[in-house]
């Protein structure tokens, strides 16, 4: 008995692995639900994975510097994960979230570059001028407030008061490719099972 060579057989292989691959990104976006503080070995926060806006699913990721460097030179609002109420919605989620401030002991030395005062964390949803606009998560010592919208020059970002400054740069977790991967076995037994019915029936 040759399996492999029966038509019907090919078709369930296809419809097995697309079920496996399904299951297994539902297992890993189930995991990945948990918020997860991301600490480098000085103890600083440098991103939080796991975030849900809108009932989606990100990782977020604190980078310095400013929006042309950080966001493929921040020259249109497609450089952004969000426009404005989901930019609001994201810092929301992360005011939430670092709601300890520095009190937090999952990250003592403070987050981004462990500033003694306040650091800001922008979300950006769009550009102005030279200006891009932004959803601030204030964090503070003892203290959370935001999210503050308001706009900072797209070139650099200077602060005199000696407060830190990142943005948010947020990610789709990889687990939408495993649900694509599946999407696409399933598309090819489709295919595949109108193909052999066509041929069946001729």
């Amino acid at each position: 008995m040759h399996f492999f060579q029966k038509p019907h057989s090919i078709r369930y292989q296809v419809s097995l692995l697309a079920a496996l691959a399904i299951g297994l990104f539902a297992t890993i976006s189930t995991q990945a639900t948990a918020q997860t503080f991301e600490v480098n070995g000085s103890g600083i926060l440098t991103g939080v994975d796991g975030v849900v806006v809108d009932g989606s699913n990100y990782n977020v990721t604190f980078v310095a510097g400013s929006c042309i460097s950080v966001f493929n030179g921040c020259t249109s609002n497609s450089d952004f994960t969000f426009g404005e109420s989901g930019a609001y919605d994201a810092s929301s989620a992360l005011v939430s979230i670092l709601s300890g401030g520095y009190v937090n002991s999952a990250f003592p030395s403070g987050i981004v570059d462990g500033a003694s005062q306040s650091d800001n964390i922008l979300t950006p949803y769009g550009i102005s001028c030279s200006q891009v606009c932004v959803f601030n998560a204030v964090v503070e010592p003892s203290s959370s407030f935001g999210p503050a919208a308001y706009s900072v020059p797209s070139s650099s970002i200077i602060y005199s008061d000696g407060s830190a400054t990142a943005y948010a740069v947020w990610s789709v977790p990889e687990p939408w490719t495993i649900m694509l991967f599946g999407a696409g076995l399933l598309g090819l037994g489709f295919i595949y099972r109108r193909r052999n019915v066509k041929i069946t029936s001729a």
